[in-house]
Formats: structure tokens, C-alpha cells, sequence
């Protein structure tokens, strides 16, 4: 009965790798593979409130060093590119030229989008006086 204690151990050890590596390749996003994300919260900076979220959607996907983000919402037809700064088995992280940053975690499929960094100020009277947006959510790949 001993003699099989170190065969059964490293088999099970083998397939519990083989098994995490599955896990982990499946949430990868490929290059061409794309997300529907619906948006929980919208959070004006320059205001400072919060902004009703009225069913808004967005998609994302991804093509080689480009990750673009298209506002599904009724009427809205924006799309941004982003360049892709980190694009690996956890996450993916995306900016554009000081103006949109965008990440997404695979493993919980929650995403950050924040908006009008590149014109923001800070008035002592009046607080921020750019148009900071942040948008949180969840996604789901298509």
C-alpha cells in the first residue's frame, strides 16, 4: 500500500497542473476576441457625483496592440482605440495618448474606464475643472 503512495501523489500533482493550465488559457483574451460589458457606475470627477447609469453598455476587443472600445448605448456610436500597455493571463491595461485608461481582469471580469484626463485642472475655489469620468462595471466575453 505504501509502495503507490508516491506514484498516486505525483499523478494527482500532474493532473492538477494540467487542470490549472486549462483554467488559465481560458480566460486569456486572444488577439480578435471581444467583451459586452454593462456599466454599474458612472462617476463624474469634475463634478464630483455620481451620474445615473440608464442602462448603459460598452464593448471591447482586441486586435494585436489595439484595444477599442465602442459605447453600445442607444443613439451612441463612439469608438476609441487604445494602445495596449500589459495584455497577459490576468489582466489587460490600455491607454490612449494621456486623454482614456482602461483596464479588465479576467478572472473576475470587472473593468475600469476613465475619461478627460488630459485637460484636467484643479481649481481652489471650484475643485476639479476637467471632465473626468469613471466608468465600472462588469464583462462578459462574446
Amino acid at each position: 500500500m505504501l509502495e503507490n503512495g508516491p506514484l498516486i501523489m505525483k499523478k494527482n500533482t500532474l493532473l492538477g497542473l494540467i487542470a490549472a493550465l486549462l483554467l488559465a488559457g481560458n480566460v486569456y483574451a486572444a488577439d480578435g476576441d471581444s467583451f459586452t460589458c454593462t456599466v454599474a457606475s458612472i462617476y463624474r470627477s469634475g463634478a464630483g457625483m455620481s451620474v445615473d447609469t440608464n442602462g448603459e453598455t460598452l464593448q471591447f476587443s482586441i486586435s494585436g496592440d489595439t484595444l477599442a472600445i465602442k459605447n453600445t448605448s442607444e443613439g451612441k456610436t463612439q469608438t476609441h482605440n487604445l494602445d495596449i500597455q500589459t495584455h497577459n493571463h490576468f489582466a489587460v491595461f490600455a491607454k490612449s495618448e494621456g486623454q482614456m485608461i482602461f483596464s479588465y481582469r479576467f478572472g473576475s471580469g470587472a473593468f475600469e474606464w476613465s475619461t478627460g484626463f488630459g485637460k484636467a485642472g484643479f481649481s481652489k475655489d471650484s475643485g476639479h475643472t476637467g471632465q473626468q469620468m469613471r466608468f465600472a462595471g462588469s464583462c462578459v466575453a462574446n
